[in-house]
């Protein structure tokens, strides 16, 4: 799969590469989550995660520069379900940058070979929970899951159609995470 453009590389920046995690990538990637958050929720979720039985290694992403992780991003199996219906997303969550590499577009090109990846994979769409500014410039939309029930509905709980028409017309369903996520809630 091609490679996301390195959205504002300088010359001065090393060059930066992006594959899914390796088993030894996990110290890394807990530290790199510990840098790049406040509190330790993020590191513990994706930990957690990695435990689910339907974790899938291949959508645990990484940025890499001079062989050190400096990026990450986690796409975990998610359920949207109705009385006749079941649909298998994916939840975006969490994504970290380290500090001295934000504003970049590490984040950004994660986000989009993460998101070409589940395309691929035939995965119909994909939830959010974060900043409306930052994630409404991938296409996540509010309007998409406002009549999906979930512990995280607001204007921050956004859906992007990766197949037409997936969530537009969904009533009466409900999205079901990892129970990793329940964690968030307490």
């Amino acid at each position: 799969m091609d490679e996301p453009p390195f959205a504002t590389q300088r010359p001065e920046d090393p060059e930066v590469s992006f594959r899914s995690e390796k088993p030894g990538d996990i110290e890394q990637i807990h530290d790199l989550h510990i840098s790049a958050f406040e509190t330790g929720g993020e590191a513990r979720l994706v930990r957690d995660l990695r435990h689910e039985k339907a974790f899938l290694p291949g959508m645990s992403l990484v940025a890499v520069a001079d062989k050190n992780i400096i990026g990450h991003v986690l796409f975990s199996p998610l359920r949207i379900i109705t009385k006749d219906l079941e649909i298998k997303a994916a939840a975006l969550a969490p994504v970290a940058v380290l500090p001295a590499f934000q504003g970049r577009g590490i984040g950004t090109s994660l986000i989009l070979y993460g998101l070409k990846t589940l395309g691929s994979l035939g995965v119909p769409c994909v939830l959010v929970l974060g900043s409306p500014a930052y994630y409404q410039r991938f296409g996540f939309d509010h309007s998409l899951v406002k009549h999906i029930d979930s512990p995280y509905q607001s204007e921050a709980f956004m859906g992007l159609e990766l197949q037409n028409d997936v969530l537009k017309t969904l009533r009466g369903a409900k999205a079901v995470y990892a129970r990793a996520f329940e964690a968030l809630n307490d």
